[in-house]
């Protein structure tokens, strides 16, 4: 049989109503707003695991915080014995009504029901992304690689942009050889050609920068307004 476990908290609303519940009529009330701020300089309490929300008597959602046994009771240390009694019971109250315990045919039928919803949606959202997916595992399974200009004709994009707009993201340098960080994510591999010379005979190193499957996948996803692909 299937249990549930809760755990035991206090709102911030709750401990300010039990602090004043203790003050004299004619003692300054301590204001909620007042109280968040004392939660969240407090050096043991790591106040945003215990954001919360609740509706105030005119309907509006507000700020507050759900604080379990131990934090409810550092922040009730500095108050009277009184409050820290009405805190701990009042915990150890909730303690006992968080034990695990069997979950009622209802609720077992709506936690079946909040399942399918899920794997609903689940279903849903892959049929929906099945066409890029399918794409991507497409480009990423080349084996060989292309260069940059087959690879813009195959999407149709412009080739003077293309590269303008890869030198300008920093992508490519001046004279089109890819960053060294592009190389190392796999996105491009540099062949080394043949070395040509100049019309005075000296001979320079050439090289021809080549896109690989996932280099393609990244550029027809980043430069897509120019490629036209989705």
């Amino acid at each position: 049989m299937l249990t549930t476990e809760i755990t035991a908290t206090m709102t911030s609303v709750e401990l300010v109503d039990v602090i004043n519940s203790d003050r004299a009529p004619d003692a300054a009330r301590l204001l909620h707003k007042n109280f968040l701020a004392k939660i969240e300089r407090h050096p043991g309490i790591d106040s945003a695991k215990y954001l919360a929300q609740y509706r105030d008597d005119s309907g509006r959602m507000l700020k507050c915080y759900k604080l379990p046994k131990r934090e409810c009771e550092l922040l009730v240390m500095s108050e009277s014995l009184a409050v820290q009694t009405k805190v701990y019971d009042r915990m150890v109250e909730l303690s006992a009504a968080a034990a695990p315990r069997e979950l009622t045919r209802m609720e077992l039928l709506e936690l079946a029901m909040q399942t399918e919803r899920e794997r609903l949606a689940l279903a849903e959202k892959i049929a929906a992304d099945a066409p890029k997916v399918q794409f991507a595992e497409i480009i990423r399974a080349m084996d060989g690689v292309c260069r940059i200009g087959d690879f813009c004709k195959t999407m149709k994009a412009g080739r003077n942009k293309l590269f303008a707009r890869m030198k300008a993201d920093k992508i490519l340098m001046e004279n089109r050889m890819p960053y060294q960080k592009y190389i190392d994510k796999g996105y491009f591999s540099v062949i080394e050609q043949k070395p040509y010379k100049d019309s005075k005979g000296v001979s320079h190193p050439a090289f021809t920068t080549m896109v690989t499957g996932a280099g393609q996948l990244f550029l027809t996803r980043k430069y897509h307004d120019l490629t036209g692909a989705a």
